[in-house]
């Protein structure tokens, strides 16, 4: 992707806080928006569950359909959106991580 296009994409929220770099969204579609998380990169690694639906995710351009009980890892600084398929709603699940808790106490 190009430089101008990838820094554009940075996601700004901050995930949990200084003692424990983490955050868990849950996001329950059942409207008519087809863009469920707009494309965004982070520094955290990411793991997406899909618990009921299906979806589609773009990873770096390359896209995948997501069936309920389907996981799905993203490292830091990959360009990812979640999209709907058509009328289908889906419930899924984001655990956003700094790959750092792996290693510290």
């Amino acid at each position: 992707m190009e430089k101008t296009n990838y820094t554009r994409f940075r996601e700004k929220t901050y995930h949990g806080d200084d003692d424990f770099h983490f955050s868990l969204y849950s996001i329950d579609n059942k409207d008519m928006r087809s863009i469920l998380v707009h494309r965004h990169w982070h520094e955290e690694a990411e793991i997406v569950y899909v618990e009921s639906g299906k979806m589609l995710v773009e990873i770096d351009g390359e896209s995948k359909t997501m069936l309920a009980g389907d996981i799905c890892l993203i490292a830091p600084e990959q360009v990812h959106e979640f999209t709907k398929i058509k009328n289908n709603n889906c419930k899924f699940f984001c655990l956003v991580y700094d790959l750092g808790m792996l290693s510290s106490p």
